[in-house]
């Protein structure tokens, strides 16, 4: 019984290539995105790596606003996605350490896309799909984190944990918020 509902499950809501792929890469990039980002910040510098960040930040923002507005959003909906992006904003520069700042925007991406291919969004809101796509944000994460436990250079944290699965929370939120009813 419960085997058939999997399988009904996954009959319907196929994860797309690009959300596969963004996930193996998430996981595989651990072992050395540490190494580009070191090697970043010796050659450009502390502050043009974070301003760089920063630009892209709002590059994305702009790019979604500019969205919100052609899809013809009402301004409840477009004050929403100001909203989570200045919450994400807020949120990544808490993060202490640049690698967990990043994992906002990735993971946030990755909340989308899953969000996008598990939420019809043409249909009803349902439940269960937004918790398939929490869950495979944070079993991303949590392949992420053991991953980088594993590599002698790397720490796996459930702090780590918690801020991708909030930061994929976030993509997700931006996902339905940009739903035109």
């Amino acid at each position: 019984m419960v085997q058939r509902r999997i399988g009904e499950i996954v009959k319907l809501r196929r994860l797309s290539k690009i959300t596969i792929a963004l996930g193996i890469y998430i996981v595989a990039s651990a072992a050395f995105m540490l190494k580009i980002r070191n090697w970043l910040f010796k050659v450009f510098g502390n502050f043009i790596v974070v301003t760089c960040f920063r630009l892209f930040f709002i590059l994305i923002f702009v790019l979604t606003i500019t969205h919100a507005f052609r899809i013809s959003l009402n301004l409840f909906k477009i004050c929403a996605v100001f909203v989570i992006f200045i919450l994400g904003y807020l949120f990544s520069m808490w993060q202490p350490y640049f690698s967990e700042k990043t994992h906002v925007l990735t993971y946030g991406l990755l909340g989308y896309l899953a969000a996008n291919d598990f939420v019809d969004t043409k249909r009803k809101l349902q439940f269960k799909n937004v918790v398939l796509a929490i869950c495979f944000v944070a079993s991303i994460s949590a392949l992420d984190e053991i991953f980088q436990s594993i590599l002698p250079y790397r720490v796996g944290d459930a702090r780590d944990f918690i801020t991708n699965v909030i930061s994929g929370a976030f993509g997700m939120g931006l996902l339905l918020t940009l739903k035109n009813e």
